[in-house]
């Protein structure tokens, strides 16, 4: 058991190691409060985002939960995926302790064995289709680790019954054709109700478990070293700054003040609460104004039934050029020489390691299997993998405004983007 500790030290330092910094950052932040011409400070207390982030995902996976639980024609699957036993460094012998397994490839790092399986789901989902149809369903999946720090895969899917034996053939044709992919289990839920809990008991025991901090700790570690997504959804069904501000958080006493709220907590009607309480509207702005993408949430009419909460979010979508890509992609193509080529990519670390998982999920190739013979339509094809990473966008809130219900015809502006200001930008 001594990898198994030891690795679950270096992750306690490493989160312990950013908590310190977020600690240090929250410090130095300060933000004038222009209505009250104060300036306002905050406290970095990770159990508490840690347990707003379980609260949020608890309020995704129940409102996908409430939203299907009355439709009969559906079932929830719940489905575990593994990796390959090539994927794990370490394996369990006889006696239950940690020994070197020999089958390991040591081009799987937790990381890419996590990027695998987050390829593989998104196969599921992007490329479902009966008849040549493509069918949709909606999901939420939790990413968590094996005693060996592998990563597995837990997901919660709706579906249709009648799609149901297509979905299964479908999945056993993709496991079939990836090698990396281990054993996979699947259960069908006839009862919807019970899907919820099957999939927050994974998160529960990583947010909210503060019985054992260093447990709380070794996972924040694990996802932040590896860089590691542990909760997706298929839906946002509330935007996440809302829910923050009107939640179940400290500050959501401020925008809302219901005798009931606590109830909501602790049974499965927070969908139907959010959607009684709560109307808005996310809107995205390309930056020259002509192009606007505008997303309802809780689409129903407002007079029918007199939101106590309504919001307005406007976010601009600006394309933006990655530097450091660009210089890498220029000072590549500046040699014709293979070997100068290599050298260039060697030089940084970074576009080393972009190098390597490029090599790895497009050739199944290490660098030091290139290294042995090189390529040049390989390092071309890298360039134009660059390129399409050349540019991504990045999306600003530049209006962000909740409002609540002071009397049946008045709203009162109670959060305000536009009544802050951020003193220290450089920090």
């Amino acid at each position: 058991m001594k990898y198994h500790q030891s690795e679950r030290e270096k992750y306690i330092d490493y989160a312990n190691f950013i908590i310190s910094k977020r600690k240090k950052f929250y410090e130095k932040l300060e933000i004038l409060d222009k209505k009250e011409n104060c300036i306002l400070q905050k406290d970095y207390d990770y159990l508490y985002y840690l347990k707003n982030d379980y609260l949020y995902y608890n309020f995704v996976s129940k409102a996908l939960n409430e939203m299907y639980s009355s439709k009969k024609d559906y079932v929830a699957i719940f489905l575990t995926l593994t990796l390959d036993t090539m994927c794990h460094k370490y394996k369990l012998n006889k006696k239950s302790k940690f020994i070197l397994n020999q089958k390991y490839d040591e081009k799987v790092t937790i990381n890419r064995g996590y990027k695998i399986l987050q390829n593989f789901y998104r196969t599921l989902y992007k490329n479902f289709r009966v008849n040549h149809k493509y069918i949709h369903f909606d999901f939420v999946r939790v990413i968590e680790p094996h005693g060996d720090f592998t990563p597995h895969l837990h997901s919660i899917i709706y579906i249709k019954k009648e799609y149901l034996s297509h979905f299964y053939t479908f999945l056993d044709a993709q496991i079939a054709k990836n090698n990396y992919m281990g054993k996979y289990e699947l259960e069908v839920l006839q009862n919807i109700s019970r899907a919820n809990a099957y999939i927050m008991k994974y998160m529960q025991k990583s947010f909210v478990n503060t019985q054992n901090e260093d447990d709380l700790k070794m996972f924040m570690g694990w996802k932040l070293k590896n860089k590691i997504r542990a909760f997706t959804s298929s839906q946002i069904l509330l935007h996440r700054n809302v829910f923050n501000k009107i939640g179940f958080a400290k500050i959501g006493r401020k925008f809302l003040h219901n005798e009931g709220a606590k109830d909501y907590l602790e049974t499965s009607n927070l969908y139907r609460y959010y959607s009684y309480v709560t109307w808005g509207q996310t809107i995205i702005r390309d930056p020259d104004g002509e192009n606007e993408k505008i997303r309802t949430y809780n689409d129903t009419t407002f007079e029918e039934i007199g939101k106590r909460v309504i919001y307005k979010i406007v976010k601009y979508r600006r394309k933006k050029k990655n530097i450091f890509i660009e210089q890498c992609i220029q000072e590549i193509l500046r040699y014709d020489d293979l070997y100068i080529k290599m050298e260039i990519l060697e030089e940084d670390e970074k576009i080393k390691k972009m190098f390597d998982d490029f090599l790895f999920f497009n050739y199944n190739l290490s660098w030091l299997e290139f290294y042995d013979d090189p390529k040049y339509e390989i390092i071309d094809n890298f360039i134009i993998d660059l390129k399409r990473k050349l540019y991504s966008y990045r999306y600003r809130i530049d209006e962000y405004r909740v409002s609540k219900r002071v009397s049946l015809e008045n709203y009162e502006v109670v959060f305000n983007k536009k009544d802050y200001k951020l003193l220290n930008k450089a920090i």
